[in-house]
């Protein structure tokens, strides 16, 4: 009824579709530029660091958790290529590294 009644719509943040806001690829050249910045980072980190680059609001907590979810998909594929490494969890999130292999740059 708020939504109906406001008048002013500034209230509102606007709906995001995550899956129209990364292009193909672009999750894991993301990812890969972070965590070779930064080193090892969690799942957690690497959403916000992903928003931030992506020019997304990274105080928005619904927003993060979901690209946090796409990111996992995406950070497993690597690692079953043998580009990331899971090193253990960190208040039960995954911790992501580079794998040697894609630090040197022979992938």
């Amino acid at each position: 009824m708020r939504i109906f009644a406001a008048e002013d719509t500034r209230d509102f943040q606007a709906y995001v579709d995550v899956h129209r806001v990364f292009a193909y690829r672009e999750k894991w050249a993301l990812c890969e530029r972070a965590l070779k910045e930064y080193g090892a980072l969690t799942t957690k980190e690497l959403a916000l660091r992903v928003m931030a680059k992506k020019g997304l609001d990274t105080n928005d907590k619904v927003l993060a958790r979901t690209v946090a979810n796409l990111l996992i998909h995406s950070m497993r594929m690597q690692a079953t290529r043998g580009r990331v490494v899971i090193e253990g969890k960190r208040k039960g999130v995954c911790v992501w590294r580079l794998a040697a292999a894609a630090i040197d740059g022979q992938e």
